[in-house]
């Protein structure tokens, strides 16, 4: 893989926009059957990390993007914690 695209929580509303990047996949939470589908019909590869854990991973590529920017190293960032998956697979 080469070109990504990330959407943390739900990005099925986003299938459309993405497609035209012509990206290797798109990685983002959410998609259901007939989500897939649509991605599959306009040749987008979909990586569905889960709502949850797409946005748990974000903060951390975010701050990691933003440290790299020159004028923004000397910033402090604070991730929140203490939020959980409320899905449960028994």
């Amino acid at each position: 893989l080469r070109k990504l695209a990330l959407c943390s929580g739900s990005g099925k509303s986003l299938i459309q926009i993405v497609s035209r990047l012509k990206v290797d996949a798109f990685v983002t939470g959410d998609f259901g059957y007939h989500d897939c589908k649509d991605a599959e019909t306009l040749d987008l590869c979909v990586i569905d990390m889960g709502h949850f854990q797409s946005e748990r991973a974000f903060p951390e590529l975010a701050v990691q993007a933003m440290k790299s920017v020159p004028e923004m190293r000397d910033l402090s960032f604070v991730a929140l914690e203490g939020d959980s998956d409320p899905v449960k697979v028994y």
